[in-house]
């Protein structure tokens, strides 16, 4: 058995088991509909109630098949990820002051809570034809699509609220240093002409453009009438005009700097920066992406920066390639606050696997 396959099958085995140890009326919380693909891409990064069976009707029992669960998709980074990204809720609740508000509207919740989050599971695990499971809450959203071996995870979006916490000794707790990081370590080893290119605008968006879209679309910008920390006051103290935001806009042709035009240095980091979000994933799922890194499909691929090249202050990149788009935004609550997502074009929410079995039982 492959390690792929070896994966599927760990996986799979953890979502029935997480079914089986539920009550009725749990279970047909967390069960939905394979077939309902409008609301398989329904998704949400904001604090936003969502179908499915939450953490806060769960028993400790069943919360800890969760993470049996989440751990077979994911490395143990991406799980030390998406577990402090959970317990950040706590931060984000004394941040805020400790908001006296419902989750949505449901008695009994606040808003800010690290149970908070649900789990949905699509089709029964282990079916031939396609099954899928999420989880989702504020500023975690992770999708498996499972047919024939494959596993499609994206789109997978990891936020930090806080992005920059104190820590005792004058450190800072920062979940998402390394996306960061490398992306300015990138900008440095630029030349003077690679950043010119590289950099679409000088003012960054209020959020990710494709925000939560059901499908990467071409043309896409962050809704201007948004509510929340990117809505009107945001564009605001950025200085968004509509000048800027034509700039911004996602095209389907790469904006930026192509990684055929970066010199050998330059070019190793930029991999470095995608692997960083590759490896959020279980190994075997992210080796399935491997063929995308190679020179002749890589050196399409591009890097494109918004906002100011200082540290602390409101930033953006975007990463697009063949089958690729790595957005990542840090602008809101005083460039404190980060939201990411590496997403597939042509294959989010299992897409592409979906389509070829298809198109092989059409054939039959």
């Amino acid at each position: 058995m492959s390690d792929l396959a070896a994966t599927a099958t760990a996986m799979t085995k953890a979502a029935a088991d997480f079914l089986a140890g539920l009550i009725p009326d749990q279970r047909s919380k967390a069960t939905l509909s394979f077939a309902d693909e409008r609301e398989r891409r329904r998704w949400f990064y904001t604090p936003t109630p969502r179908p499915g069976l939450p953490l806060q009707e769960m028993t400790p029992v069943q919360t800890q098949g969760v993470r049996r669960l989440l751990a077979t998709g994911l490395s143990r980074a991406g799980y030390n990820y998406a577990a402090t990204i959970i317990g950040l809720e706590y931060l984000v609740d004394y941040t805020q002051g400790f908001p006296d508000r419902t989750y949505g509207d449901l008695p009994g919740t606040r808003v800010r809570d690290p149970l908070n989050y649900c789990v949905a599971v699509f089709g029964t695990p282990g079916d031939p034809a396609g099954w899928s499971w999420r989880i989702g809450g504020h500023h975690l959203s992770l999708h498996f699509t499972l047919r024939d071996g494959a596993i499609s995870p994206t789109p997978a979006f990891y936020g930090a609220e806080p992005a920059r916490s104190p820590m005792p000794g004058g450190l800072l707790l920062r979940p998402l240093a390394a996306e960061e990081d490398l992306a300015r370590e990138l900008l440095w080893l630029l030349r003077p002409d690679q950043l010119a290119r590289a950099v679409i605008s000088p003012v960054a968006p209020t959020d990710i453009v494709q925000t939560n879209r059901p499908r990467v679309t071409d043309g896409s910008l962050p809704p201007e009438a948004a509510a929340g920390p990117g809505g009107p006051q945001l564009r605001a103290e950025l200085g968004l005009t509509p000048e800027l935001y034509e700039m911004l806009r996602y095209t389907i042709e790469p904006k930026g700097l192509p990684a055929s035009d970066m010199d050998d240095a330059q070019r190793v980091t930029l991999l470095r920066l995608v692997r960083v979000y590759l490896e959020h994933m279980a190994e075997p799922i992210a080796d399935q992406y491997e063929p995308l890194l190679e020179p002749e499909r890589f050196d399409a691929a591009a890097f494109a920066w918004a906002g100011s090249l200082e540290p602390g202050a409101p930033h953006y990149y975007r990463i697009q390639g063949e089958r690729l788009l790595i957005e990542y935004a840090c602008t809101q609550n005083r460039a404190n606050h980060t939201h990411t997502v590496w997403r597939d074009p042509l294959g989010d929410f299992g897409e592409d696997i979906l389509a070829q079995h298809y198109a092989s039982e059409h054939a039959q």
